[in-house]
């Protein structure tokens, strides 16, 4: 347990939902949501920590001034850009892009919605940013499958190119993507291992689409910078417990 909202913090009260971390200046930023409403910044020198909640408050609230939660204020993502300034995106059927300033755990900028009609086309929720060959890349649930859309500029506007991933067999997808040694992966969740392990009679069984393991996928890109779809491997490995 690296981080515990509801003992740590003296304002988070219910629901720890999706977190995102990254890494700046040698220090580890872990951005949380709860409550449905809000979303919180912890701060450690390791990425496993010790986590310390340094505000007593949330970064942002879905009542935040120019913040767009017409659903629940969740699943945020961070991105540090090539010059960089670092981005908290979040949100479930309204995207809000919120520039944070350098010490990342305040912002001072009005946050920027975009459009879902033009630039998000089906957006859900699960928000994934990436930057590829000068590049812009949103990747988010559409609700089935993963879809994503290319800009010039982190604020848009986007172009919708399709999806990359189809219907998996755990409700909605939660994805990322990244580079390790020259190779672009796709990381994403199905409910494969629990449907492989847990019986049919078992009273887990009806909380399948919450049991969600990780999958990961190498991903490629045409010369255009669009991306291959990726085709969901059906084979698991089932680890054996003692």
């Amino acid at each position: 347990m690296i981080f515990e909202p509801f003992k740590q913090t003296t304002w988070a009260k219910k629901y720890a939902w999706a977190p995102d971390c990254i890494e700046k200046n040698g220090k580890y930023y872990f951005y949380f949501p709860t409550d449905q409403d809000h979303i919180g910044v912890a701060v450690g020198n390791t990425p496993v920590g010790p986590f310390k909640d340094p505000l007593g408050k949330p970064l942002v609230s879905r009542n935040s001034p120019g913040i767009a939660a017409p659903r629940d204020f969740i699943d945020p993502a961070v991105f540090i850009d090539d010059d960089g300034t670092g981005y908290l995106l979040v949100g479930q059927n309204a995207l809000n892009i919120i520039r944070l300033n350098d010490d990342m755990i305040s912002y001072s900028s009005k946050p920027v919605v975009l459009d879902k009609v033009k630039d998000l086309p089906h957006f859900f929720e699960a928000i994934w940013i990436h930057k590829k060959d000068k590049k812009y890349y949103l990747s988010y649930s559409d609700g089935v499958g993963i879809s994503y859309c290319m800009a010039d500029s982190i604020y848009g506007p986007y172009e919708y190119k399709g999806r990359i991933l189809d219907e998996v067999n755990s409700g909605t997808n939660h994805s990322s993507i990244v580079e390790y040694k020259g190779q672009w992966y796709l990381f994403y969740h199905t409910a494969d291992l629990a449907l492989a392990t847990i019986t049919a009679d078992s009273p887990d069984r009806k909380y399948i689409q919450w049991r969600r393991s990780v999958c990961m996928a190498p991903l490629f890109y045409n010369e255009d910078g669009t991306i291959q779809p990726v085709k969901q491997s059906s084979s698991i490995k089932i680890p054996k417990i003692n």
